[in-house]
């Protein structure tokens, strides 16, 4: 019973945490914030080589929604700034993704947008607009002009 529950868990990890929803997250210890990336989604149990500090980010003000992080000052993707970014207007747009023949749901959050601009993975989609853009699921996404995988462009 043990093996098969180990085999189990072994197939849910690889088809949920596949490689194209990270299983990143943000960690508050004291006044420090970490960012850690590992195959494992609970934050007690990543080994400390596994993460880095978010450097500058408040902890007192931080938030997160998977890999996109906030505070009173800056918006982040995996521990990394995104430059330019309304922190006022700034959302986190969810994409629900079927993993095939698994009966599990994946969440992948790699699409946001502000008041300027619609951003994968903390990147500008150039030409995207804001207003009508929205996610369809499996990565895909698309607005009043185009329909995007993965944050590009793709042929209608």
């Amino acid at each position: 019973m043990k093996k098969f529950l180990l085999s189990a868990f072994i197939f849910t990890g690889i088809a949920v945490y596949s490689d194209t929803c990270n299983a990143g997250f943000y960690k508050i210890e004291g006044n420090k914030v970490y960012y850690a990336y590992d195959m494992n989604p609970n934050p007690d149990l990543v080994e400390l080589g596994k993460q880095a500090e978010v450097k500058g980010a408040d902890a007192k003000t931080f938030n997160n929604k998977a890999d996109y992080g906030k505070d009173i000052k800056n918006i982040y993707f995996e521990g990394k700034i995104v430059k330019g970014v309304d922190t006022k207007t700034f959302e986190v747009l969810s994409n629900e993704k079927e993993v095939k023949n698994s009966g599990h749901r994946a969440v992948c959050y790699y699409y946001a947008k502000d008041k300027k601009n619609v951003y994968y993975k903390g990147q500008v989609i150039n030409g995207a607009d804001v207003k009508t853009f929205k996610v369809l699921g499996d990565l895909k996404a698309e607005d009043k002009k185009f329909q995007y995988e993965y944050g590009k462009k793709i042929n209608n």
